[in-house]
């Protein structure tokens, strides 16, 4: 507030000229209407930015690129992530292209206080260009806020986006859990859309939560070669499928069961992603 320090020196200052006394006023009263500050809104967290992807469904789509390069010097360590099959358990997050697009899926990693996440197939209207991050709203509370600051709004349907965390994100290192929200704007600054998941980090440092995507939006990211995720698992079936021409049968190994296409199983290490899908009934499915 080095404008408002300034204003208030001048207005104590005598001096013989009206005009001075006047100037001087007029600034103190600029600065109280426009005050000077950083980071979002003053007296608000430090936002930690994070990276979005356009629509999935775009033939523009780009995956965002998998792992980053490392810290600064001193600043808190954070691991590469070593490719592995989705959701195991390993030193850092997969990548976002491996996860199917009929699944909406939060995936994280907590490490020596740091906490990186990354939410894949999440739902918003069409051509958006996200902007916005994360602030920690309190010890055990996470908020994300996406921002679409164009007013024009596409009447196309749903999207779907991915998004990734910088990295940077502090917490307590006996964080038990966290509630993290994704809030996503409109121009105005209403919330359209609102998704909350809860991280168990003490029980799982690193884990992966999933629940169906929504199915327009996946629909359109299905049919977009570009968006080189995986089309089969949990790919929509039977009688209530949305396109029964093209989804009567499920992939080779895949059987439609409640509705999606899933694997078989007979013990839980026998599903892919990890942790996301439960062995039930002999088949790899969501949690109930």
């Amino acid at each position: 507030m080095k404008i408002i320090e300034t204003a208030k020196t001048h207005t104590k200052l005598r001096t013989s000229s009206f005009r001075s006394w006047l100037g001087s006023s007029v600034l103190f009263t600029a600065a109280l209407l426009h005050p000077a500050c950083t980071g979002t809104e003053a007296d608000n967290p430090v936002m930690h930015p994070v990276d979005t992807t356009v629509c999935k469904g775009d033939e523009e789509f780009v995956p965002l690129a998998w792992g980053r390069e490392p810290l600064e010097a001193g600043g808190p360590s954070h691991r590469r992530p070593v490719r592995t099959q989705v959701g195991q358990k390993s030193q850092g997050l997969s990548p976002l292209e491996e996860i199917p697009v009929w699944l909406e899926c939060i995936e994280w990693d907590f490490s020596a206080g740091i906490l990186d996440y990354q939410i894949a197939n999440f739902r918003g209207g069409c051509v958006i260009d996200w902007t916005g991050g994360a602030n920690v709203i309190s010890a055990g509370h996470v908020s994300v806020e996406l921002k679409n600051e164009s007013c024009a709004v596409a009447g196309c349907g749903n999207c779907l986006y991915d998004l990734r965390s910088s990295g940077n994100l502090e917490l307590a290192d006996d964080t038990a859990s966290v509630a993290l929200d994704l809030v996503r704007l409109d121009c105005e600054g209403d919330i359209t859309t609102e998704s909350t998941w809860t991280l168990p980090l003490a029980a799982e440092p690193q884990g992966l939560l999933c629940q169906k995507a929504d199915l327009w939006g996946a629909q359109s990211a299905a049919s977009n070669p570009s968006s080189g995720a995986p089309v089969d698992l949990y790919a929509p079936c039977g009688p209530d499928a949305p396109d029964p021409a093209t989804m009567e049968t499920c992939a080779d190994g895949l059987t439609c069961v409640a509705g999606s296409c899933v694997p078989t199983c007979t013990e839980e290490i026998d599903c892919p992603l990890s942790g996301a899908l439960e062995c039930r009934d002999g088949y790899c499915q969501l949690p109930e």
